[in-house]
């Protein structure tokens, strides 16, 4: 039977969806409840909203007695994007930190490794986690890792056998990481796949008669002319005339206003007042 839930059900859910730590989904479930229709057919929601409730306010009491007992680290986000290197133990992950931002890392150390990928101008942290073993969250550095990777935009996933992959998805799961995921089979194209997989893009200014400028510029999937301009400086929003784009343009060149959606590798030459 139908539930007829509202507007406010449906946003609190969504806020719920997005919330990054245990107290931040604790009072979106509230929201929901309160939200939520209060008749027979919607009990069964009620109770599943109930019981989520009451298992995360378990959690947080669990947390907050074990405070004194357990370590906390955190890691500053620099970079474009995040990468979060996850696996068990022996899968190679320090060794292909060690490979795309020449890190000097220390095999089998037990708390996080960073390094920076230079990606074509982009810069892009790469976090690699300790290896993941059975009931990870109960460790002491478990809620502080399981929030470093929350942070992140993707997860490259690393196992050698099945049963591994099954260990870190229960693991994930347990932990509620809802992250793009990219298993590690040593590609040789890693860096490429990676890419494709965050939520960004990489375009290039150049000056008319010039050129294309270096570094590259990052920007958000679905960016327009006028995000770039943003960024770049408030006289190119002010005095913006065109933008000739090369790449995502129907010809090379074309002249193009504030509201063209920017695509990988696009050129942008910037015409103003």
């Amino acid at each position: 039977m139908p539930i007829n839930a509202d507007y406010e059900y449906s946003n609190a859910m969504k806020e719920y969806e997005k919330a990054q730590t245990d107290e931040e989904r604790l009072q979106c479930l509230k929201k929901m409840l309160s939200a939520a229709p209060n008749h027979k057919s919607s009990q069964t929601l009620r109770a599943d909203i109930k019981n989520r409730i009451s298992k995360l306010k378990e959690k947080l009491i669990k947390q907050k007695k074990s405070t004194k007992k357990t370590s906390q680290i955190s890691i500053k986000k620099e970079g474009s994007s995040t990468i979060v290197l996850v696996g068990t133990e022996h899968t190679g992950k320090s060794y292909l930190l060690n490979k795309l931002t020449g890190a000097k890392t220390i095999t089998g150390l037990y708390k996080p490794q960073v390094g920076i990928y230079d990606y074509h101008g982009i810069k892009l942290q790469i976090i690699e986690i300790p290896s993941i073993k059975e009931n990870f969250d109960q460790t002491d550095l478990g809620p502080s890792l399981s929030a470093i990777i929350r942070t992140a935009d993707l997860v490259l996933l690393f196992f050698n056998t099945p049963k591994e992959k099954s260990l870190l998805d229960h693991e994930l799961e347990k932990a509620e990481i809802n992250l793009p995921i990219l298993i590690y089979n040593n590609q040789k194209n890693i860096g490429d796949e990676i890419w494709k997989r965050l939520p960004i893009i990489k375009v290039q200014t150049k000056q008319p008669g010039k050129k294309p400028d270096y570094p590259l510029v990052s920007l958000k999937k679905g960016s327009t002319v006028k995000t770039l301009a943003e960024k770049i400086h408030k006289d190119f929003v002010k005095n913006f005339k065109f933008a000739r784009i090369w790449g995502s343009s129907k010809f090379p060149g074309q002249a193009l206003g504030f509201n063209h959606v920017l695509k990988d590798n696009d050129i942008v030459e910037f015409h103003i007042k």
